[in-house]
């Protein structure tokens, strides 16, 4: 289950570490993740833990109770924010409010699973963000929508993910086998879409 204890966060945080030193580890800041007496999201625990057990960034939402304060928190103990954004109105809403400091990339989210209508929505979304935030914008769609949202952020040339999270079927419909197998899947569509590309701009110079 996702927790904020400092206790089970850096002894996970500490272990990956070990093992990638290199590798960007994120923990969670839901309210879900663990229990709170008095309500509403509270600020991400990492300021009870330090060094190797501290985590790279904390993920929040911009339409959570309370995400200024998880903002304002991590950053003060230099942790960065992945800041989602569920729809356009949200993304308009961040814009309006302004990207606060710390922010390590703004996570849009198209939670459409029609994959008819999914790159629709991750189109307005990433229009509704517009192109000056000051940040990386990762875009990424879930169930039905999350291989053509996918092939769509890779047009763009922006930053994608592919996982269990967000879908357990490759795209032509047959199950995984692992987070490794979706990758793979994703590097295959990415690497398809750069050869195209080079081909497309070497037709142009030829014309």
């Amino acid at each position: 289950m996702e927790t904020l204890d400092p206790a089970y966060v850096g002894d996970a945080v500490a272990a990956i570490r070990a093992e990638v030193p290199g590798m960007e580890i994120g923990v969670p800041t839901a309210a879900g993740s663990s229990p709170i007496r008095n309500g509403g999201s509270r600020p991400s625990s990492s300021g009870a833990i330090s060094g190797s057990a501290s985590p790279t960034c904390a993920r929040s939402t911009s339409t959570r109770r309370g995400w200024e304060r998880v903002c304002s928190a991590a950053e003060s103990v230099g942790i960065g924010v992945e800041l989602g954004v569920w729809t356009s109105g949200d993304a308009v809403t961040l814009r309006r409010n302004r990207v606060p400091r710390g922010t390590a990339r703004v996570l849009a989210e198209s939670t459409v699973s029609d994959p008819s209508t999914a790159v629709a929505e991750g189109v307005r979304i990433m229009r509704a963000l517009g192109s000056d935030l000051g940040v990386p914008v990762l875009l990424h769609g879930e169930e039905g929508g999350a291989w053509p949202v996918l092939e769509y952020a890779m047009g763009l040339n922006i930053d994608t993910r592919i996982g269990f999270e967000d879908v357990l079927v490759l795209p032509d419909g047959w199950l995984a086998t692992g987070n490794d197998n979706l990758v793979s899947k994703a590097l295959e569509i990415g690497s398809g879409k750069r050869a195209w590309g080079i081909q497309k701009m070497r037709s142009r110079r030829q014309r």
